[in-house]
């Protein structure tokens, strides 16, 4: 047998890509094409937005590991970090699995 059909969300995010559209999905299982972009990177408040807790929270998981970010500038210590928001959205996939484990 072949490889199983891709669902919707990701077929859209591959056909679409490079047209600046993004699939969302929403809440019932449909999909919607909006305008917009998919990052890679962003701020510690874009990390928070998608995990729904504290920046706080968001730079606890950087310095733990949990969460890959880098600083700009490494020598200044008041630099804010750039997030990989990749890493952000596996570790969210991880914490959803596990709890659904349990």
């Amino acid at each position: 047998m072949g490889s199983p059909a891709p669902d919707l969300f990701t077929w859209a995010n591959q056909v679409h890509a490079g047209r600046d559209l993004v699939a969302v999905r929403n809440g019932d299982g449909s999909v919607t094409l909006k305008p917009g972009k998919i990052t890679l990177e962003g701020a510690v408040r874009d990390a928070a937005k998608i995990l729904a807790c504290s920046p706080r929270q968001v730079c606890r998981l950087i310095e733990s590991g949990d969460i890959r970010a880098w600083k700009v500038r490494s020598t200044a210590p008041n630099c804010k970090y750039t997030v990989d928001l990749v890493s952000v959205r596996e570790h969210k996939r991880k914490c959803q699995a596990s709890s659904a484990e349990v």
